[in-house]
């Protein structure tokens, strides 16, 4: 998603606005900005990012917003089901893989975070893998892929995650009301699990 800078004038709009949304006297317009993106997979729903720059560290939060309510992404399934039931989710082939990364963005795991892996250079560690562990991550790398279920009405997305520390090879299910469910999952490289997670789990050779 493409993230623009908003004006003074319609940040102070903004952070009055999501007064009854969040806690917006954190937030003033002479220390914050807010900015805005259009995500593909709703039809009329902006995201909002305000972040507070005279606080150490600083810090930032996200609301969504159809125009009439604000609505807070605390981390919570909760806040994402609201913003769904609200708006028009439009869940496609090409829309389904961006909202299925902004959901592990905006969800808290019990298991730590969960990032899907589009790019393989994207992950933040790659260089300081071992020659042969680097070797074998990009030989059985592949990226996200979604399949569109007609007889279900779901998306089966078979796609790499880095999930809790741990890379794994996961299908995952998103149905049109964008609830989110993993099915199975397998280790990509032995060598950076835990050994106790192991356990039932088939490593790709």
């Amino acid at each position: 998603m493409d993230w623009h800078r908003l004006d003074t004038e319609k940040t102070q709009k903004i952070i009055d606005r999501v007064r009854n949304a969040g806690d917006s006297m954190l937030f003033s317009p002479e220390h914050s900005e807010v900015k805005c993106a259009k995500p593909p997979f709703y039809k009329d729903v902006l995201l909002y990012k305000i972040t507070n720059f005279s606080s150490l560290p600083t810090f930032s939060m996200d609301f969504a917003s159809d125009g009439e309510k604000f609505f807070y992404l605390d981390g919570s399934e909760q806040s994402l089901a609201q913003i769904n039931k609200a708006s028009a989710l439009n869940l496609t082939q090409e829309t389904v893989l961006p909202y299925l990364n902004f959901y592990f963005k905006n969800i808290s795991h019990e298991d730590g975070d969960i990032y899907l892996i589009e790019k393989l250079e994207s992950l933040p560690f790659i260089n300081s893998l071992a020659p042969e562990q680097k070797s074998a991550l990009e030989r059985h790398y592949r990226p996200p892929h979604a399949v569109y279920k007609e007889e279900s009405g779901h998306f089966d997305i078979t796609s790499p995650v880095f999930y809790g520390g741990i890379l794994m090879l996961s299908k995952i299910i998103v149905d049109m009301e964008g609830h989110v469910h993993i099915k199975e999952q397998e280790m990509l490289l032995k060598s950076t699990i835990q050994p106790h997670l192991m356990e039932g789990m088939t490593e790709i050779e």
